[in-house]
């Protein structure tokens, strides 16, 4: 993992892209919070933040967690449609073979087909080109939450016709502010990372350029 500037080694990060994990959003109507387990589909790779997504072959990642969502979820709506970037999100990332849990918190970036934004359109490119077909049909099944049988599936019938932008693919990236690491077991200790450049982070303008130059604080607490 990369979190707040930790590194581990390749074999823990290889055995944690394998996991699952669990992201909390807000209602903005109710105010209720909602919690889901989803997929992590990996690190955005460090050149998005860097800027030279279209030139760089570096596979270097950032710190970014990347997830997938349908445009017609209640997840995208709590996280401002794309209309709103840097809506709040937590993550919890529970590694069961070292017992140890990581709470992410951050600002949320959403990026669809027909987002402007160069480097967010290029990351939705990136990500929707390392997906497998039988994922991406889903992009196309019935709207989520409709009652069964009702909704409107077009799922392609052919390779060639799951399209991009036919489809109600989101990427979400979240851009984290703060990580808390907790050891479980023997020896138990707590880690808090934290940004220092916080004021951006809270930003409804939130952006990648939040993490070019930001500094990580580390502090060990009490579990």
């Amino acid at each position: 993992l990369s979190h707040g500037g930790t590194q581990r080694k390749a074999r823990d990060r290889s055995a944690a892209k394998r996991k699952h994990v669990q992201i909390a959003t807000v209602d903005p109507l109710s105010g209720r919070p909602t919690v889901r387990t989803v997929v992590s589909r990996g690190f955005l790779p460090q050149r998005f933040v860097d800027g030279n997504y279209g030139a760089s072959t570096s596979k270097e990642e950032s710190c970014c967690l990347t997830f997938i969502t349908d445009d017609r979820s209640a997840k995208f709506s709590h996280l401002g449609r794309g209309e709103t970037q840097g809506c709040p999100i937590e993550c919890c990332w529970w590694l069961d073979e070292a017992s140890v849990q990581f709470r992410i918190a951050g600002r949320v970036l959403v990026a669809t087909a027909r987002t402007t934004d160069p480097v967010l359109r290029a990351a939705v490119d990136d990500v929707w080109g390392r997906l497998g077909d039988s994922t991406r049909r889903q992009m196309f099944w019935a709207s989520p939450g409709a009652p069964s049988g009702e909704g409107d599936a077009e799922v392609p019938r052919a390779d060639d016709e799951i399209s991009l932008e036919a489809s109600h693919f989101v990427l979400l990236i979240v851009v984290p502010d703060g990580v808390d690491e907790l050891h479980l077991g023997g020896g138990q200790k707590r880690i808090v990372y934290r940004r220092e450049d916080r004021a951006l982070a809270s930003s409804p303008t939130c952006t990648l350029n939040n993490l070019r130059g930001a500094v990580w604080s580390e502090e060990s607490v009490n579990p």
